[in-house]
This record gives structure tokens, C-alpha cells and sequence, in this order.
């Protein structure tokens, strides 16, 4: 078992058992509302603390025992089910993408010429680096492409029709 995390000496572990055994095993789609939270762990919501305890928890129910969730923005935390966990990990993985993506701009602007010789050298295999993931990047979502059908919609309405 790791260290207790600490925030201004007082250890996140009494809390994060508080949770454990309030919620021992939460349910695919259950949704735990901050109210809930605040008033088991008496720590007011949107507060460092808060979060630092409640996602402590969130860390250990996913390692050790595979149930993943996401907060909901003003409500609390949702339990993902299999196809939620897939979309959220898809959402994270584009993030990481455009993160990396913007990284690569921005060192691509650097002023190499004002640099000195260990910052060129930086500079020039930080580009380097840079060119070999973007490179990998595009050939493997080339060769990993799949073929799935196309969404389906309703028929678009004909010009000169009247919705009511």
C-alpha cells in the first residue's frame, strides 16, 4: 500500500476509507451527487481537499478494482459503463493528440538562432523527435484505420417542404 497523500499534514486516508465503506461497490451509470460527498466526508465541495480525497478514491477503485468514472460538471461522479469508458478514453486520447499537436507548433517557433549551442542542440532534437511522432503518428492511424458504416440520420427534408 502506498504513503497516505498529505494536504497541510492531515492524510487523505480516513477519508478515502469513509468512501470505501459508504460505496463498496458502486454500480455501471450510478451517479453520486457532491451533496453526498460533503456530507460523508465533511469537506466542503470545490475545494482542493474535496477533490484531492474523492479522486484519491476514484485512483483506487480504478487500479484495484477496475471500476473507472468521470465527473460531471455541478453535479458529482458518474460510474462508466464498458461503452463510456471507451468514449472517455477516445475524448482523451484526441486531447492528447491536439496537446501534442500544439506542442509541436509552439516549439516550431522558437527563434533557433537565438539560442546558444546546447539550446540549437535541444532545439534540434526536440524537432527531430518531433518529426519521427508525427511521421508514426499518420502511418499508424493509416494502417490501423477501420471500416465502420456510416452514422445513420434521418433523410435530410426536401427544399420547399414545411416543417411544423
Amino acid at each position: 500500500m502506498k504513503p497516505a497523500q498529505l494536504v497541510n499534514g492531515i492524510p487523505y486516508g480516513p477519508d478515502v476509507r469513509k468512501l470505501e465503506e459508504a460505496f463498496p461497490t458502486p454500480d455501471e451509470d450510478q451517479v453520486i451527487r457532491h451533496s453526498e460527498f460533503e456530507a460523508l466526508i465533511k469537506i466542503p465541495a470545490k475545494t482542493n481537499r474535496y477533490y484531492g480525497v474523492v479522486n484519491a478514491w476514484r485512483r483506487r477503485l480504478r487500479n484495484d478494482r477496475d471500476i473507472d468514472s468521470e465527473w460531471i460538471h455541478g453535479i458529482g461522479l458518474k460510474f462508466l459503463n464498458p461503452a463510456d469508458r471507451l468514449k472517455e478514453s477516445e475524448r482523451n486520447i484526441k486531447q492528447g493528440i491536439r496537446h501534442t499537436g500544439r506542442a509541436f507548433r509552439r516549439l516550431a517557433i522558437v527563434p533557433r538562432e537565438r539560442l546558444d549551442g546546447i539550446g540549437q542542440a535541444r532545439y534540434d532534437h526536440a524537432m527531430g523527435v518531433a518529426a519521427k511522432l508525427s511521421q508514426a503518428g499518420r502511418d499508424a492511424k493509416k494502417e490501423l484505420a477501420i471500416d465502420l458504416a456510416p452514422v445513420k440520420s434521418l433523410p435530410k427534408p426536401k427544399l420547399g417542404s414545411v416543417l411544423i
